[in-house]
C-alpha cells in the first residue's frame, strides 16, 4: 500500500486547485499531469514510482497556489521543521549514499558530476566541492562535499534554500534529498 493513500489525496488536492493539465521540470525532466485520468508522465517514457510521484504532485499542488521565489538564503534540514527529529533518517537516506560513494574520490572525480545530472547548474567555491542542484524551479539544493584528509573523514552536507519548505513539508524534503543522492551516487 506504502504511498497510494498519499498520491490519491494529492491528486485530490491538486484537481481542487488547478483546472487544467500542468507540466513541470524535476532535474532537468519534464513532466505532464493529466488531471482528469491522474496520470503523470515522464517526458522520456520512464515509468514513475509512488515516492517521487508525491513529490511532484506536492510541488504541482505549490506551483497551483503560487511558489514563493528563493530566498537566497540557506538552512540544513536540521532547520527545517521537526528536522532536527528526522535528521538521522535523512542523514541515513541522503547523506551516507553520497559519502559511501565519494567519500574516498579524488576533488576532481566529484567535480566531474556539474554537468552529468540535468539540473546540477554549476560549481561553488564551497567546501572542497559544492554542487548547486535546481530541483525543480524555485527549489534550489546545494551539495557540499569536504573530502577525507590526514585528520578528518569525508563529510557531506545538503543546504537547502530557506523557502522550501513554503514548498514542501520536512518529509518530502528528506525524499527530495534521497532522490538526489540516488541520481548522483548513479553517476559515477
Amino acid at each position: 500500500m506504502g504511498y497510494e493513500i498519499a498520491v490519491n489525496k494529492a491528486w485530490e488536492e491538486l484537481s481542487a486547485c488547478a483546472s487544467d493539465s500542468r507540466k513541470i521540470i524535476f532535474l532537468g525532466e519534464e513532466y505532464s499531469f493529466d488531471l482528469s485520468a491522474k496520470q503523470c508522465i515522464c517526458c522520456s517514457g520512464r515509468q514513475i514510482k509512488q515516492y517521487p510521484l508525491v513529490l511532484l504532485l506536492h510541488y504541482a499542488i505549490a506551483a497551483a497556489k503560487g511558489i514563493p521565489a528563493p530566498a537566497g538564503e540557506w538552512i540544513s534540514f536540521r532547520e527545517l521543521p521537526s528536522g532536527e527529529f528526522y535528521y538521522p533518517a535523512f542523514r541515513k537516506r541522503a547523506v551516507e549514499p553520497l559519502l559511501l560513494k565519494y567519500g574516498d574520490k579524488p576533488r576532481e572525480t566529484v567535480a566531474g558530476l556539474c554537468g552529468r545530472l540535468p539540473g546540477i547548474v554549476k560549481e561553488y567555491p564551497e567546501g572542497d566541492v559544492c554542487l548547486l542542484i535546481e530541483a525543480f524551479p524555485c527549489v534550489p539544493v546545494k551539495v557540499i562535499f569536504r573530502m577525507a584528509d590526514e585528520e578528518f573523514p569525508a563529510e557531506a552536507v545538503m543546504l537547502f534554500d530557506r523557502n522550501a519548505d513554503k514548498v514542501f513539508c520536512t518529509e518530502d524534503i528528506a525524499v527530495l534529498g534521497g532522490i538526489l543522492a540516488v541520481k548522483l551516487s548513479a553517476l559515477a
